[in-house]
């Protein structure tokens, strides 16, 4: 055999063992796009505060669930179902977060928290919104300040963004000596009404009904805006291992929601009277869209955050201390 035929033989033989071992790669390459396709959870639990018919929160989140904006988005990245589930306060959905029954949920800053820093394995989206109102109400004929609240009783949902709201309250007013009972909106309306506590601690429809009522207003957290609440979002680690390109999907999303949110004012109100179970006019004061956040962390929701944090390791209701950018997604 001449050395060119040989030359030939070994450049073929050369030209297969590259062919093959580019369709190997490329086999390797598909199956783990394959399994990367198949690790995406087909289904999303997300969790918020609320209780209504249309089983929706408010916010950009609540009008892109709505109007099908986040399905849609989600469904493109293998997602096909969105499941919601209300809760009654923040705790109960820290619960749900903690057990892995939600995957996402909406969530006042102080319970999310507290959550995290009892060893919930979260991690942070993002703040959704800012200056949640909350109002201290008195019942007839009682307390007409803050400092008369001495030696009172005051029911607030504990864990939840008015119940550092109070503690807060109390302390700059110089109150020392109080009671605190854990009680949700309906069921210190009706407590309230009965003379059973001195003040409630309200927010949403239930405190806009007793002052209606003719309770008297102690104080708004309009005049603290420090101490004011804020919602966040959260994901669990098991769901974000399953599907990493999550927090930056949901971010366009959200985005697109609240995009199309802006278009039509007038109608997200409205959807919010229902969610909400109150008037327009109620919602455009307790949740005007100016509260809603475009972006989901900047330097501000650091900032809030950190104020939060700093003030529920002091009071003892954080268990111990982190480092917020720990905590948020990387992106």
């Amino acid at each position: 055999m001449n050395s060119t035929r040989k030359h030939r033989i070994l450049s073929l033989r050369l030209a297969i063992i590259s062919l093959l071992l580019f369709s190997l790669l490329l086999l390797q390459a598909c199956s783990s796009t394959s399994a990367d396709a198949k690790s995406v959870p087909s289904v999303l639990n997300f969790g918020y505060i609320g209780s209504n018919t249309l089983n929706l929160p408010n916010g950009a989140e609540g009008w892109g669930l709505y109007k099908g904006i986040i399905q849609e988005e989600l469904k493109k990245h293998g997602i096909e179902k969105v499941n919601t589930f209300g809760f009654p306060n923040g705790p109960d959905e820290s619960e749900a977060l903690i057990s892995r029954r939600i995957d996402v949920g909406t969530i006042g800053d102080t319970p999310g928290i507290i959550s995290y820093s009892g060893g919930a394995k979260t991690h942070l989206l993002g703040q959704i919104n800012s200056g949640l109102k909350a109002f201290v109400i008195g019942k007839k004929n009682g307390p007409a300040t803050v400092k008369e609240l001495e030696g009172k009783v005051i029911a607030v949902p504990k864990g939840s963004y008015s119940h550092r709201y109070i503690i807060g309250l109390l302390k700059e007013e110089g109150v020392t000596k109080y009671e605190l009972v854990h009680m949700l909106g309906s069921d210190a309306a009706a407590a309230i009404a009965r003379g059973d506590i001195d003040a409630n601690v309200g927010f949403g429809a239930d405190a806009l009904s007793l002052l209606d009522q003719g309770f008297p207003l102690i104080h708004s957290s309009d005049d603290t805006p420090h101490l004011a609440g804020a919602s966040i979002a959260v994901v669990t680690d098991d769901f974000l291992k399953k599907f990493p390109d999550f927090p930056k999907i949901w971010d366009e999303a959200r985005a697109k929601s609240l995009a199309d949110l802006k278009q039509h004012e007038e109608e997200y109100y409205e959807f919010v009277s229902k969610v909400i179970g109150t008037s327009v006019e109620n919602v455009k004061i307790l949740y005007p869209i100016s509260a809603i956040t475009d972006q989901l962390i900047t330097d501000k929701t650091y900032e809030h955050l950190e104020s939060v944090k700093e003030f529920l390791t002091e009071e003892g209701l954080s268990k111990k201390d982190f480092n917020l950018k720990d905590w948020a997604v990387k992106r």
